[in-house]
């Protein structure tokens, strides 16, 4: 199951102000709030989460909320909602394989996946993951692999750390952390210079 979280940014144009006109109103006010946007242009934004069952590419939902939105609430919605459609078919929660995007890749969702017995694959957002003792070792030997992109020919080397804590008290994950072995520029908003996104 792909859930996929993004935000999307609505501009606001001035309204005209008339007396031969009725009063002005906005139609996004209903859906649309102040909100963070990144690199979006607008002025307001509404966050927007949908559900897909990657191989048949059927929806299982879709939730929005304006603003920033509750990003964590939805995705215990999307939980939910995966855990109705794999009892209809009478799979164990334990084979369905929940995929998330970077939004969700800091260690709250993440447990909140793994608590609910699903497998799961996610890319991390929190580069302070490098730090521990464990993946300094292991970044100090050789890669397990070393891969290159189809169309963009990037080669990178492909550490396999198979038994890395999330958290100090939290679940133990498998991290695969891969690293351009010709680094260039680190794209706006990167936090690590020389690193790529990692995954758990």
């Amino acid at each position: 199951m792909d859930v996929d979280a993004t935000r999307q940014a609505a501009r606001q144009r001035a309204l005209p102000q008339l007396k031969s006109l009725p009063a002005p109103h906005r139609r996004l006010n209903r859906v649309c709030k102040p909100a963070y946007l990144g690199r979006k242009r607008g002025e307001v934004g509404r966050s927007r989460t949908t559900v897909l069952q990657a191989t048949t590419h059927q929806w299982i939902g879709t939730y929005a909320g304006a603003g920033n939105g509750d990003y964590r609430g939805d995705l215990k919605r999307a939980l939910e909602a995966t855990t109705r459609y794999a009892t209809a078919l009478a799979l164990p929660v334990s084979q369905v394989v929940i995929r998330l995007d970077g939004l969700y890749g800091n260690a709250a969702p993440v447990t909140d996946v793994l608590h609910a017995d699903f497998g799961l694959l996610a890319r991390s957002r929190d580069y302070a993951l490098l730090d521990q003792p464990e993946i300094q070792a292991r970044l100090a030997c050789p890669p397990d692999a070393q891969s290159t992109h189809p169309e963009s020919g990037t080669y990178r080397a492909l550490y396999d750390c198979p038994d890395i804590a999330l958290t100090p008290t939290g679940p133990r994950v498998r991290l695969m952390v891969p690293i351009p072995l010709h680094p260039r520029a680190p794209p706006l908003g990167s936090s690590a210079t020389g690193w790529c996104t990692n995954c758990l």
